[in-house]
Protein backbone atom coordinates (compact mmCIF):
# COMPACT_ATOMS: atom_id res chain seq x y z
CA UNK A 1 0.00 0.00 0.00
CA UNK A 2 1.30 3.09 -0.83
CA UNK A 3 1.56 5.76 1.79
CA UNK A 4 1.63 9.43 1.10
CA UNK A 5 3.90 11.79 2.86
CA UNK A 6 3.15 14.31 5.69
CA UNK A 7 5.75 17.02 6.00
CA UNK A 8 4.66 19.37 9.10
CA UNK A 9 5.73 23.16 9.50
CA UNK A 10 6.56 23.75 12.98
CA UNK A 11 5.33 26.98 13.01
CA UNK A 12 2.22 26.49 14.41
CA UNK A 13 2.99 26.75 18.57
CA UNK A 14 5.56 30.03 17.71
CA UNK A 15 3.31 31.71 15.67
CA UNK A 16 0.57 31.36 17.93
CA UNK A 17 3.14 32.63 21.18
CA UNK A 18 4.09 35.44 18.97
CA UNK A 19 7.48 34.14 17.51
CA UNK A 20 8.10 34.27 14.07
CA UNK A 21 9.59 30.97 13.38
CA UNK A 22 11.95 30.21 10.44
CA UNK A 23 9.01 28.98 7.94
CA UNK A 24 11.86 26.65 6.18
CA UNK A 25 12.12 25.12 9.52
CA UNK A 26 10.73 21.68 8.77
CA UNK A 27 10.31 17.81 10.14
CA UNK A 28 9.69 14.84 8.23
CA UNK A 29 7.19 12.30 9.42
CA UNK A 30 5.64 9.49 7.22
CA UNK A 31 1.96 9.52 7.51
CA UNK A 32 0.95 8.27 10.26
CA UNK A 33 4.74 7.53 11.61
CA UNK A 34 6.07 8.87 15.04
CA UNK A 35 6.72 12.33 14.93
CA UNK A 36 10.71 13.04 16.15
CA UNK A 37 9.36 14.60 19.29
CA UNK A 38 13.18 15.83 20.55
CA UNK A 39 13.77 17.26 17.10
CA UNK A 40 10.18 18.90 16.88
CA UNK A 41 10.95 20.30 20.27
CA UNK A 42 14.32 21.51 19.28
CA UNK A 43 13.30 23.28 16.33
CA UNK A 44 10.19 24.55 17.66
CA UNK A 45 12.43 26.70 20.32
CA UNK A 46 14.83 27.53 17.86
CA UNK A 47 17.10 28.37 21.05
CA UNK A 48 14.40 30.93 22.28
CA UNK A 49 12.31 28.56 24.53
CA UNK A 50 11.47 31.61 26.99
CA UNK A 51 9.74 33.51 23.65
CA UNK A 52 7.04 30.89 23.54
CA UNK A 53 6.52 31.98 27.03
CA UNK A 54 6.16 35.50 26.16
CA UNK A 55 2.61 36.02 25.35
CA UNK A 56 1.15 33.41 27.49
CA UNK A 57 2.29 32.72 31.00
CA UNK A 58 4.53 29.96 31.73
CA UNK A 59 8.23 29.61 32.66
CA UNK A 60 8.66 26.78 30.54
CA UNK A 61 7.05 26.19 27.53
CA UNK A 62 5.30 22.83 26.99
CA UNK A 63 7.00 20.07 24.49
CA UNK A 64 5.91 16.98 22.48
CA UNK A 65 6.21 13.90 24.46
CA UNK A 66 4.66 11.63 21.84
CA UNK A 67 2.93 11.84 18.76
CA UNK A 68 1.76 10.59 15.75
CA UNK A 69 2.29 12.57 12.44
CA UNK A 70 -1.91 12.94 10.11
CA UNK A 71 -2.58 9.64 7.87
CA UNK A 72 -3.29 10.57 4.40
CA UNK A 73 -6.46 10.76 3.61
CA UNK A 74 -6.70 7.88 1.11
CA UNK A 75 -9.42 9.93 -0.79
CA UNK A 76 -7.09 12.39 -1.44
CA UNK A 77 -4.10 10.35 -1.67
CA UNK A 78 -5.87 8.40 -4.92
CA UNK A 79 -7.35 11.74 -6.36
CA UNK A 80 -3.55 12.68 -6.22
CA UNK A 81 -4.76 15.74 -4.06
CA UNK A 82 -1.93 17.90 -1.77
CA UNK A 83 -3.17 20.35 0.73
CA UNK A 84 -2.67 21.71 4.34
CA UNK A 85 -4.65 22.00 7.78
CA UNK A 86 -4.69 24.39 10.37
CA UNK A 87 -5.65 22.98 13.84
CA UNK A 88 -6.34 25.35 16.71
CA UNK A 89 -5.57 23.96 19.70
CA UNK A 90 -4.78 24.38 23.85
CA UNK A 91 -2.78 21.92 26.05
CA UNK A 92 -4.42 20.98 29.48
CA UNK A 93 -2.22 20.69 32.76
CA UNK A 94 -1.91 17.29 31.68
CA UNK A 95 -0.57 17.44 28.65
CA UNK A 96 -3.22 16.70 26.71
CA UNK A 97 -4.69 18.56 23.51
CA UNK A 98 -8.01 19.99 24.30
CA UNK A 99 -10.39 22.56 22.36
CA UNK A 100 -9.13 20.68 19.16
CA UNK A 101 -10.64 22.27 16.09
CA UNK A 102 -9.79 22.74 12.56
CA UNK A 103 -8.80 26.27 11.44
CA UNK A 104 -8.25 25.88 7.94
CA UNK A 105 -8.25 23.20 5.56
CA UNK A 106 -8.23 22.54 1.61
CA UNK A 107 -9.84 19.54 2.28
CA UNK A 108 -12.16 18.80 4.38
CA UNK A 109 -10.33 15.43 4.42
CA UNK A 110 -7.24 16.77 5.61
CA UNK A 111 -9.28 18.58 8.36
CA UNK A 112 -10.48 15.32 9.78
CA UNK A 113 -6.90 13.73 9.44
CA UNK A 114 -4.90 16.42 10.82
CA UNK A 115 -7.19 16.84 14.07
CA UNK A 116 -7.44 13.25 14.51
CA UNK A 117 -3.44 13.09 14.85
CA UNK A 118 -3.27 16.50 17.25
CA UNK A 119 -6.09 14.36 19.75
CA UNK A 120 -3.71 11.56 20.12
CA UNK A 121 -0.50 13.59 20.94
CA UNK A 122 0.54 13.69 24.02
CA UNK A 123 2.75 17.02 25.65
CA UNK A 124 4.85 18.12 29.18
CA UNK A 125 2.49 20.75 30.04
CA UNK A 126 4.28 24.11 30.29
CA UNK A 127 5.32 25.29 33.63
CA UNK A 128 4.80 28.43 35.93
CA UNK A 129 5.96 28.98 39.25
CA UNK A 130 6.48 25.05 39.45
CA UNK A 131 3.31 24.34 38.05
CA UNK A 132 1.58 22.84 35.37
CA UNK A 133 -0.41 24.95 33.56
CA UNK A 134 -2.62 25.16 30.78
CA UNK A 135 -1.22 26.65 27.26
CA UNK A 136 -2.38 28.17 23.94
CA UNK A 137 -4.05 28.58 22.08
CA UNK A 138 -1.38 26.61 19.40
CA UNK A 139 -1.82 26.68 15.67
CA UNK A 140 -0.20 23.60 14.22
CA UNK A 141 -0.03 23.41 10.10
CA UNK A 142 0.18 20.15 8.63
CA UNK A 143 0.92 20.52 4.60
CA UNK A 144 0.19 17.31 2.86
CA UNK A 145 2.49 16.66 -0.09
CA UNK A 146 1.98 13.56 -1.88
CA UNK A 147 4.98 11.45 -2.16
CA UNK A 148 6.84 11.16 -5.87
Amino acid sequence: MLLGGVVFALIGMARAAGVVADPSARIEAPSAQHVPADAYNRALAGGRAGDLCRNIRCDVPPSLREGRAPSYPASELRAGIEGRAAVRFDIDVEGRPVNVVVHSATAEAFGIAASDAVKAWESTPAILDGKPVAYGPVLQVFPFGLPY
